[in-house]
């Protein structure tokens, strides 16, 4: 599951910064006033930010996404790795047990006691 939430993130910051590159190329393309809307439930980002429409805006706004989600992907290759080890442990450990199962003990057999026997016995 790891390695399918890892490939997610990947692709969707390689789309991130393709579209920031688009945007670099061709700024015209972003609805300024959608980003200005956007930006105005955040207003110390739009402080970092460069003014939407300016053809770096769109690299500037990738970077701080990519660099808030780069952790997050660390994170998941780290726990990836560490769950793969595991995983990898388990499964020689159990393709090198081959265990059989032992034959079932012979059942107990009891005997009578010879009284005569017991008696004729020194203490």
């Amino acid at each position: 599951m790891l390695e399918v939430y890892g490939l997610a993130l990947r692709l969707a910051l390689l789309a991130l910064l393709a579209g920031a590159a688009v945007l670099c190329l061709r700024p015209e393309l972003l609805p300024v006033a959608e980003a200005e809307n956007v930006l105005s439930f955040f207003p110390r980002v739009r402080e970092v930010l460069p003014e939407p429409g300016s053809p770096l805006f769109g690299a500037a706004a990738a970077a701080l996404v990519t660099a808030i989600l780069l952790p997050l992907l660390a994170v998941i290759d780290v726990s990836r790795k560490l769950a793969g080890w595991r995983l990898r442990r388990l499964r020689v450990l159990t393709r090198e047990v081959r265990t059989e199962a032992a034959p079932a003990p012979a059942p107990a057999v009891q005997r009578r006691v010879d009284r005569r026997a017991t008696a004729n016995t020194p203490a």
